[in-house]
């Protein structure tokens, strides 16, 4: 029984090891990726509007397309705190202050602004997913499924639902 236990052991732990690469790859930036949540395989996107600072950020089916495409860049000084760019109009993955309390925040992504911890992320990086925390009111980025289109949002996380909370990286390099 030990024998078999310490098989099923290290087969576990080969596959973790094996798709922990995927997961920081992505973190060192440089190749679009897409965000893909775990759960309900939606990627997060920004709403393609032209001739403005800030659009709102959503979840929705939508993959290869331009605005769910993403880079990261590391925050000077930090080792695992990024800015989240898209690609679409370069703007930053942000949580919207007018829209933020202690429950839930909306989450944007608009123009660069110096010293704002707002468009900072922390990634807690797994195996197999990424938790990703806001800087500015330490909730994490929330995938909620209402629709066809979903608005994403940050929310304390819950014990309960953390699957709700966990993102992939996904190469979207080959659109």
């Amino acid at each position: 029984m030990d024998v078999i236990f310490k098989n099923i052991w290290t087969l576990n732990a080969f596959v973790l090891l094996a798709s922990f690469p995927l997961m920081t790859s992505a973190i060192t930036g440089g190749v679009p990726y897409c965000l893909q949540q775990s759960t309900y395989d939606l990627y997060l996107g920004q709403e393609p509007v032209l001739d403005t600072v800030r659009t709102d950020a959503f979840t929705a089916n939508q993959r290869f397309k331009k605005q769910v495409t993403w880079n990261t860049e590391l925050v000077a000084g930090t080792t695992d705190q990024y800015k989240i760019k898209n690609l679409f109009q370069d703007y930053l993955l942000a949580v919207d202050k007018t829209r933020a309390d202690t429950k839930e925040a909306s989450v944007i992504s608009r123009t660069a602004t110096p010293d704002d911890s707002s468009n900072i992320w922390t990634l807690e990086v797994y195996p197999s997913h990424v938790f990703l925390k806001n800087n500015f009111n330490g909730q994490y980025l929330y995938a909620p499924n209402t629709g066809e289109h979903n608005l994403a949002l940050t929310r304390p996380l819950s014990p309960e639902t953390q699957d709700l909370y966990k993102w992939k990286f996904i190469d979207c390099s080959t659109q």
